[in-house]
């Protein structure tokens, strides 16, 4: 087992030439790998919360104006009117700065995204040199290269909004790297420098708080530092600390919306039936991110309800994580005095996943390939370590040669997964085999399809791609029959394949639902007038116009279906009230025409006739409708005149 690392020298000889340089190489190889690794995400699109951190983003798309905004706001601030109690303006900044020079350009992003990640790696790198420094330099190469290669880091950086993992964990190395430099030097630069890094990671995502915890395990591991001097190093972060949970709590109170509540669709463990349940399934959790750290294979962007299940004590599933959770802790205490690397590396792990784990706090997602991406550094010393010790009588790259599998197995499996996050529709469609039981993985993948179809000119091509956004409504509505937005699109899709009875149950089930969904009004309201349905529709489109959500053909199709019923005098103030809102559509002076015409007010059609044709030249039926009006009033020469105009305009069709 590894000893303890002596108290670095005040002075440290400086390493001979040729040793800087192989570890300038081993580093080179790593940050290069990692690069290489993404480069073919450069060319991808924006993806999954990208929408609403950039593209979106209303204090982002403001350039560097927006950035008081960001420092001053809740994280979704700029894109969704719930707080969910988060503070992250650092990557929210730099999307802002990149919006302002490369405005809509997702290679930018895309671009910083692999290089922070190849820095991290090669800072990664450095930074075990430091604590591994009885090691061989392999040691500490292998561990940064099986991380680099590691596919479970492709949300984080294939997915522009991730930066925030990024930056955190680069800031955090950043702080250990200057911390271990004021070891080696005592100047108090250093530490400065050390906790204002720790500032930065903080203001990147609300989890480096954890390291608060890491910074003493380091000196402890890693240095001859007493207890009493330990304390003295890690107060400066501590204070950092208060000061960031001050600023955090400050701006979260300030927004105007109380901070959102969890639902069982956010993290299936709210649904959990009691509390042994929930802890049952947060282990049955742990025992997948173990699994997906040796396994890595599938990887989803989404794991909620019901992706996971709620299951007790009595499931293998729950208390097998446990037991090796158990004694993996057991194994760390008892390594715990002799400072071995396997040790630091479980304590690492434990430590980092604790705030998403779901063991000791409910967060607001059930599961996520990003939340590994921290914790997979206490994995990677873990596994290198555990190779090495069992092959240290050999020579080291013996030793490492049984990891060249491994590294090219998570290379091909990084490449191929980043191409699943080209973008929305890519990331969405193939992710419904990779977490087939979650309700909004069938949902978003429904919602590509549906947008496909309503911009397809071919019909039968255009009814293919209903049906199919149809059946991956139907999965998730069986998967959660709550889903009040999978209920909408399914009627959405219902109402385009002229379905429009069932259209109409899967609003009435918004409503059902969501009874002050305001917004579902104007599509009952379309279902029941294609449906020929219009008392309904009538109510339905007088609720949506009362509620302000109307649309292009809302006062058009109202009018229309007081028309049907021989209401012309109403059917005339809802053309009128239409009008009001756009003059310029000449469908609605073509049918207030007609209802001035049922109401023998042949002087007002003729001129509401005579507006739809000047807005719409290449619509000759106004002129039709001009000589039959004419011809009710008697003139039979104007009436001749308007035919033979129309005959012209339709060559006598």
């Amino acid at each position: 087992m590894a000893k303890s690392i002596p108290k670095p020298a005040a002075k440290k000889p400086a390493p001979s030439v040729p040793l800087r340089n192989n570890i300038f190489l081993l580093g080179a190889i790593v940050a290069g790998a990692a690069f290489l690794l993404y480069a073919n995400t450069l060319g991808h699109g924006y993806a999954l919360d990208d929408v609403a951190v950039i593209y979106e983003n209303n204090f982002v798309k403001r350039g560097i104006s927006g950035i008081p905004d960001i420092f001053t706001t809740f994280y979704w601030a700029g894109y969704w009117d719930q707080n969910a109690g988060l503070y992250r303006p650092l990557s929210l900044v730099m999307f802002a700065v990149e919006w302002e020079l490369f405005p809509s350009q997702p290679f930018i992003g895309h671009f910083v995204n692999v290089l922070l990640y190849a820095a991290s790696c090669y800072l990664l790198f450095r930074v075990l040199l430091l604590m591994f420094r009885n090691l061989p330099p392999v040691f500490s190469f292998a561990v940064a290269l099986l991380f680099a290669l590691h596919p479970v880091h492709t949300e984080v950086v294939a997915n522009i909004k991730s930066r925030d993992e990024i930056l955190s964990l680069l800031f955090f190395l950043l702080s250990v790297q200057q911390l271990f430099k004021h070891l080696q030097t005592e100047k108090k630069t250093s530490l400065a420098c050390a906790v204002i890094f720790f500032f930065l990671s903080l203001l990147s995502k609300e989890g480096a708080i954890l390291f608060l915890f890491i910074y003493p395990l380091i000196l402890y591991f890693f240095s001859s530092v007493s207890l009493r001097r330990t304390g003295r190093l890690v107060l400066p972060f501590l204070a950092v600390a208060v000061v960031w949970f001050g600023l955090h709590e400050w701006v979260i109170s300030l927004a105007p919306l109380d901070r959102k509540e969890y639902t069982y669709a956010d993290n299936s463990l709210v649904a959990a039936p009691d509390l042994m349940s929930r802890f049952a399934t947060a282990f049955s959790i742990m025992g997948r991110y173990l699994k997906l750290l040796f396994y890595p294979h599938p990887l989803s962007y989404d794991y909620s309800y019901s992706q996971v299940p709620n299951i007790s004590w009595t499931r293998p599933a729950a208390f097998i994580p446990l037991i090796i959770c158990a004694g993996l802790l057991v194994i760390a205490i008892r390594q715990f005095r002799q400072r071995t690397p396997l040790s630091f590396g479980i304590l690492f792990f434990f430590i980092t996943i604790a705030l998403t784990s779901n063991i000791f706090v409910l967060i607001g997602a059930t599961m996520a390939d990003r939340f590994l991406f921290v914790p997979s550094v206490g994995f990677c010393i873990v596994a290198v370590w555990l190779l090495y010790d069992l092959r240290k009588k050999q020579p080291v790259s013996a030793a490492f040669f049984w990891l060249t599998p491994v590294f090219m197995l998570y290379s091909y499996k990084t490449i191929t997964r980043n191409n699943d996050w080209k973008n929305d529709e890519t990331l969405f469609l193939h992710d419904v085999s990779s977490a087939p039981n979650s309700s909004r993985v069938h949902y978003n993948a429904a919602t590509a399809m549906l947008g496909d179809a309503l911009q397809e000119n071919d019909a039968n091509r255009k009814a293919k791609l209903l049906d199919e956004t149809i059946e991956e409504l139907e999965t998730s509505l069986k998967l959660d029959s709550n889903y009040s937005l999978a209920w909408t699109n399914y009627g959405v899709a219902l109402y385009h394949r002229k379905l429009y009875d069932r259209s109409v149950l899967a609003s009435r089930k918004v409503l059902a639902l969501e009874p002050e969904n305001v917004t579902i009004y104007s599509n009952l309201a379309d279902a029941y007038f294609m449906a020929n349905q219009y008392d309904s529709a009538i109510v339905y489109f007088n609720r949506s116009i009362e509620a302000g959500q109307t649309y292009k053909d809302t006062y058009n199709r109202l009018g229309s279906a007081y028309f049907s019923r021989q209401e012309f005098g109403k059917a005339i103030d809802a053309y009128l009230g239409g009008i009001a809102k756009d003059s310029t559509y000449a469908d609605l002076w073509m049918n207030l025409g007609s209802a001035y015409g049922a109401m023998g007010q042949f002087p007002q059609a003729n001129a509401a006739f005579e507006k739809a044709y000047n807005l719409n030249p290449a619509n000759p039926q106004p002129l039709y409708y001009i000589a039959m009006t004419w011809q009710n009033i008697g003139d039979t020469a104007k009436a001749g005149e308007y035919l033979r105009r129309y005959n012209s305009a339709t060559g006598g069709k």
